[in-house]
């Protein structure tokens, strides 16, 4: 469908030269940086997307993807400079810990990833990188043998993403399904066969008034 199509196109961001990767705007009807997602303050944005907070969170799958939330772009636009990237770190410490291997992520490694996923995945809202991380700790992209590896990590980026668009292309359809089923049982919408019957019988008085 064409409205389908433009959308992709306009949600499109070449990341990568190898991965278009597809983004979502907020959802919400509100604008960017209003409602309950978007804090006040910094220090209130890191409490609510605190780890401690993250299985309630990550509970609801829908609301990480398509919830009003900030991308850990907006975060940085709206609280300062270096508020994702300060996030992401405490995020990934806290997946290293979890993992329960002997060597973790050392602090230079846990700075270099946050600015990496600023840079090329900052179309992410911050629910979506912690669904990411609670499917990571379930084991859904792999293990750790013996230490915790960064490139292990960011290659199950990609993989996420692959589940997050297939999830987004999932509810656009739903939505133009029912858009579409509603169409059909308005009583002003005109089937395609009368649509046809119509055209041709204004042919024919057309083709009366020249005769």
């Amino acid at each position: 469908m064409e409205h389908r199509k433009e959308r992709r196109r306009n949600e499109q961001r070449d990341s990568t030269p190898t991965q278009g990767l597809r983004r979502i705007s907020q959802s919400n009807p509100k604008r960017i940086g209003e409602g309950e997602g978007f804090p006040k303050t910094k220090k209130e944005l890191l409490l609510k997307y605190h780890v401690n907070n993250s299985v309630t969170i990550t509970n609801d799958q829908t609301y990480c993807i398509f919830g009003n939330v900030p991308t850990l772009w907006a975060a940085n636009n709206i609280y300062g400079k270096g508020t994702a990237e300060e996030w992401l770190v405490y995020q990934f410490s806290d997946l290293s810990e979890f993992a329960g291997v002997s060597k973790k992520i050392n602090s230079q490694q846990l700075l270099q990833m946050a600015q990496l996923m600023v840079a090329d995945f900052g179309y992410l809202k911050m629910t979506e990188v912690m669904l990411f991380i609670r499917r990571f700790k379930i084991g859904r992209y792999g293990t750790f043998y013996g230490n915790v590896d960064p490139l292990v990590i960011m290659d199950s980026v990609g993989k996420f993403l692959v589940e997050r668009n297939d999830t987004i292309d999932a509810h656009y359809s739903e939505l133009e399904i029912k858009k579409a089923n509603a169409d059909i049982g308005n009583e002003k919408c005109v089937s395609y066969q009368d649509y046809l019957k119509y055209h041709k019988n204004k042919k024919k008085k057309e083709q009366r008034w020249l005769t």
